[in-house]
């Protein structure tokens, strides 16, 4: 069955807008709470998601190169797997209670 691909960059597009403004939302806050930093990434991590959907689509309309979408596929989790690593390491040290490398004192 031919992969319509059209409708997924389209698709594609929509997941794109969507998440790029909740990502610039969260970014913000991101800088200050942990829980903030997390649904950052996560939205980070579905907009990459998306970017790579719409590049797959749009080079398969061209071309069937059906290996390009798990390839792309490949490079976001190691993005998700950095990023996750380094919120783990900050959340171990907030349940360990030693001291933020950066207090930030502003209320």
């Amino acid at each position: 069955m031919p992969i319509a691909s059209t409708l997924v960059a389209a698709l594609a597009l929509v997941g794109i807008i969507g998440n790029g403004i909740s990502a610039w939302l969260l970014h913000k806050d991101s800088e200050k709470s942990l829980n903030a930093r997390g649904a950052f990434l996560h939205m980070v991590g579905d907009l990459l998601t998306s970017v790579a959907v719409f590049i797959s689509a749009v080079i398969m309309y061209y071309v069937p190169i059906f290996w390009l979408d798990p390839l792309l596929s490949l490079g976001i989790v190691l993005y998700i797997t950095y990023s996750c690593f380094s919120l783990l390491k900050e959340a171990v040290h907030v349940l360990m209670r030693e001291q933020s490398p950066q207090p930030n004192w502003a209320f």
